[in-house]
């Protein structure tokens, strides 16, 4: 079986002029920063409800959505101000 020998540094060593540039291009990609953007969108959970369907709860903008999923179909059920507005708390008072 046949090794394929894929270190790009030896060919650049090998042809002698080469080897300046490939150490200059060497030290530029250790100074190569790559960050991501901070993420707006974060999936809290999701329920499996079936075949294909399923609810989440998703954020997005310091807010969050209760999520209908089918194959056919995306449907917001609700936000945080929604689903919580009518659920009593421990006391049994409506929350504000």
């Amino acid at each position: 079986m046949t090794q394929r020998n894929t270190n790009f540094a030896g060919v650049a060593v090998a042809f002698g002029p080469g080897r300046q540039m490939w150490k200059a291009l060497e030290g530029l990609w250790r100074k190569v920063s790559i960050q991501r953007k901070a993420r707006e969108m974060k999936l809290h959970e999701t329920l499996v409800l079936g075949e294909k369907r399923f609810l989440a709860v998703v954020e997005w903008q310091s807010e969050k959505f209760l999520i209908g999923v089918t194959p056919q179909q995306i449907t917001m059920l609700g936000n945080r101000r929604d689903l919580t507005s009518d659920i009593p708390d421990m006391t049994g008072e409506p929350r504000q």
